[in-house]
């Protein structure tokens, strides 16, 4: 396969998904191996992100998260703002940092599902 040609990219990410929805994340960590292709696009950087916090590797899904916040565009609305943001802060909720965990949530602008924590937190 020609790894560079878009379907190609498409499929690798599907794939990424699949395995994340199936609850596969072991297995999806296979998708390392194409780090050194794919790690010029935010799509690619936000599932690794979520595959690494699904497997507990929040180190790993920070530093993707907010890798995808340097590009300037990506194929899913929010990737490169307010939802990889948004998981950035759930990790640190869940990690008990709650002063960090809502420094993200604000970030994440008018996005509902940030407010809802924020609610929560804050409170």
């Amino acid at each position: 396969m020609d790894f560079r040609l878009e379907y190609v990219e498409n499929l690798v990410e599907t794939y990424g998904y699949s395995l994340i929805n199936s609850e596969r994340y072991s297995d999806a960590l296979i998708l390392e191996n194409c780090f050194e292709i794919y790690s010029n696009s935010a799509d690619f950087n936000f599932i690794m992100g979520l595959i690494y916090m699904n497997n507990a590797k929040f180190t790993k899904a920070v530093e993707c998260f907010l890798e995808c916040t340097k590009f300037n565009q990506s194929k899913v609305e929010g990737v490169t703002s307010f939802i990889a943001y948004y998981n950035i802060g759930v990790i640190y909720e869940v990690l008990g940092f709650k002063e960090k965990a809502i420094e993200y949530y604000y970030m994440c602008g008018d996005y509902e599902a940030a407010k809802k924590r924020l609610n929560m937190l804050i409170i």
